[in-house]
C-alpha cells in the first residue's frame, strides 16, 4: 500500500492544500500584525497632533481670559486680576482641581483635552503654559504635549498705532513706510509712495489702516497696504494697481464728503471688498481675490474715531522704573524758559534722564546724548528735534525718548535726520498740534498728533512704550481698559510626566 502510494500521486492535493493553507494563514497573521502596528502608529500620530492642538487651544483660551479679565466660577475677581494678585497656579476651578476642558469635533468625538495656567512675569507680561492630551487623559494610547510662551498685553487705549493723526488728518504727501497700524481722524490723502506694512516680527501691528472720513489716493501715488482698510466715508482710488493685501471696507458715511460712491481704478484686493451701501465701482481690470459685497450689514456701526491722548504735566507722578532712579529724581523738573532747560541739558546730555516741562520751546539736539534712564520732555511752544542719540545704558535699553508739544496751536518738527537706534533708543512723539517730518527720518516707536504735515520721507517701526512713559497721558475712555495679547515665540517643551499633573493640581476623575 505504502509502496503503491509512493509510486503514485494519490493524496498530494490534500498535502498541497494543507501547505498552502498554512502559508496563507501565516501570511495573514503577519499582515494582521503589521496592520495593527501601522494602525497603532497612525493612531499615535493622530493623538500626538490632537495633543499639540489641544495645548495650543488652551494657551489661546488663557490669552483671552487675560485680555478680557474674565470672571469665572470660583474666582472672586477676573482672571488677570487674580494672576496679578497672587503667585498661585491659575487654571483651577476654585476647588484645587485642574480645569481640564474637553474639545469636541462636529460629530461629538473627543478631539483632545487641555489644562493651562498663567504666571505673571513682569509688567503686563505673563508666562502661559498649556498641557494637552490626545485624545483624552484616560485613553489607552494617550499622548501628552506641552506648549509655552510669554505674552504681553498691549493696551488698546494707549499708544497702539505707528502713525496717528487726529481730526487734522493724515496727509501722506511724502514717501512713507509705516510698519504697524495707521489711523486718521479725518480724511487720509495719499499722493506719493506710501506703504503700510505688517510690523517687524515680535511686535504688534499688522498694517491696518483706519480712516474716520474719506480715503483719497491720487493717480501719482504708489501705495501698498498689508492689513485691512476700514473707512467710515468713501474711498477714491485713482491709482492704477494699488495693492491692498487684505479686506477693504467702505461704509459710505461722511456727510461732509463731496463723493457719493467709492471708486477703484484697477486695484488689487487680496481679501473681500465691502460696501455698506449699494454704490461703489471697480474699473475693469481690477482684481479681487475674495468677493465684492454690497449692503454689508455687518458694518452698520462706524469705526471708532479715537481721540488724541491728552497730556497733563504732574512731575510727582513719575516714579521709579524697573529699579532705575526715579524720573523725578533729577532736581527741578519744571523750567521757566528754554534757556534754563538748555543749561541743564548741556551739562547732563551724557547722563540724560528724567521728566521735564519747559515753558517755551526750542531745538533739542540729541547728537551725542547718552540715556541713563527714560527721558520725557514736554513744551508749551514749538519743538524741533534733530540729531541721533549715541545710545543708552545696557541695563535700560531700549530707552524711550518721549517728546510732547502741549499746545494745539504749535508744532513738533523732526529735522536733520533725527533717527532712533532700534535696540537702544526708541521715540514716542506726541503733538497736540501739528507734526512734521521735515527731513528723512527713521523712528522706532510711535508718532501721534493732531495733523500730519510731513514733507520728507518718514519710516516708522511701531514699538509700544513702557508704562512709566505713558504717565500723564489720558486715553480714550472707550478703549483704555481693553487689551490685546501680543504673544512671543511659541515653543513645544518637554513633559517629564506624560499624563499626571499632580505636581500642579488634581486631575478630575
Amino acid at each position: 500500500m505504502l509502496k503503491r502510494l509512493i509510486r503514485t500521486d494519490d493524496g498530494v492535493g490534500i498535502v498541497t492544500a494543507l501547505a498552502v493553507s498554512f502559508i496563507v494563514f501565516a501570511l495573514g497573521a503577519t499582515w494582521y500584525s503589521l496592520s495593527v502596528h501601522e494602525l497603532d502608529e497612525v493612531t499615535f500620530d493622530r493623538h500626538r497632533t490632537a495633543a499639540i492642538n489641544a495645548a495650543e487651544a488652551g494657551a489661546r483660551e488663557v490669552m483671552h481670559l487675560l485680555a478680557e479679565d474674565v470672571t469665572r466660577s470660583g474666582d472672586p475677581s477676573g482672571f488677570r486680576t487674580m494672576a496679578d494678585l497672587s503667585s498661585a497656579d491659575f487654571g483651577t476651578d476654585g476647588s484645587g482641581e485642574c480645569e481640564v476642558e474637553t474639545l469636541q469635533t462636529a460629530d461629538g468625538d473627543d478631539a483632545g483635552e487641555y489644562w493651562a495656567r498663567a504666571t505673571k512675569t513682569g509688567d503686563r507680561k505673563y508666562l502661559i503654559e498649556a498641557w494637552g492630551w490626545g485624545p483624552d487623559t484616560s485613553s489607552r494610547q494617550v499622548v501628552n504635549k506641552k506648549v509655552s510662551f510669554e505674552v504681553e498685553l498691549v493696551p488698546l487705549g494707549g499708544f497702539r498705532h505707528a502713525l496717528f493723526a487726529a481730526d487734522g488728518g493724515l496727509q501722506a504727501g511724502n514717501r512713507k513706510e509705516i510698519y504697524g497700524d495707521a489711523f486718521s481722524g479725518s480724511n487720509m490723502v495719499i499722493s506719493n509712495y506710501t506703504r503700510v506694512f505688517r510690523n517687524d516680527p515680535g511686535y504688534p501691528g499688522i498694517g491696518n489702516v483706519t480712516v474716520a472720513k474719506d480715503l483719497i489716493i491720487t493717480s501719482g501715488s504708489n501705495p501698498q497696504i498689508d492689513g485691512s482698510v476700514f473707512v467710515n466715508g468713501y474711498i477714491q482710488d485713482d491709482k492704477v494697481g494699488t495693492n491692498y493685501l487684505a479686506d477693504v471696507v467702505a461704509r459710505h458715511s461722511n456727510p461732509a464728503s463731496p463723493y457719493t460712491k467709492s471708486y477703484f481704478r484697477k486695484a488689487t484686493i487680496g481679501g473681500t471688498l465691502y460696501f455698506r451701501t449699494a454704490t461703489g465701482s471697480l474699473q475693469a481690470g481690477s482684481n479681487v481675490t475674495g468677493t465684492v459685497v454690497y449692503n454689508a450689514n455687518a458694518y452698520d456701526q462706524p469705526f471708532p474715531n479715537i481721540a488724541l491722548p491728552a497730556f497733563t504735566w504732574n512731575p510727582s507722578e513719575y516714579g521709579p522704573i524697573g529699579g532705575v532712579p526715579s524720573l523725578a529724581a533729577v532736581g527741578s523738573n519744571t523750567w521757566p524758559s528754554w534757556a534754563s532747560f538748555q543749561t541743564w541739558y548741556s551739562a547732563n546730555k551724557t547722563n540724560l534722564r528724567g521728566a521735564h516741562y519747559v515753558n517755551g520751546g526750542g531745538t533739542l539736539d540729541l547728537g551725542g546724548a547718552y540715556l541713563t534712564n527714560h527721558f520725557l520732555l514736554a513744551t508749551s511752544d514749538n519743538l524741533t528735534l534733530k540729531g541721533t542719540a549715541a545710545g543708552a545704558a545696557p541695563a535700560l535699553a531700549p530707552a524711550t525718548v518721549t517728546l510732547v508739544v502741549d499746545n494745539p496751536n504749535k508744532r513738533l518738527t523732526i529735522a536733520q535726520s533725527s533717527n532712533s537706534i532700534p535696540n537702544k533708543v526708541h521715540h514716542l512723539i506726541v503733538s497736540e498740534g501739528e507734526f512734521d517730518a521735515s527731513q528723512q527720518t527713521t523712528i522706532y516707536g510711535s508718532i501721534y498728533g493732531k495733523k500730519d504735515i510731513s514733507q520728507q520721507r518718514l519710516e516708522i517701526h511701531f514699538r509700544p512704550p513702557v508704562d512709566a512713559i505713558t504717565t500723564g497721558f489720558t486715553f480714550d475712555p472707550n478703549l483704555a481698559d481693553k487689551f490685546i495679547p501680543q504673544p512671543g515665540v511659541w515653543r513645544e517643551v518637554g513633559v517629564s510626566d506624560p499624563v499626571s499633573l499632580s505636581t500642579y493640581c488634581t486631575i478630575p476623575s
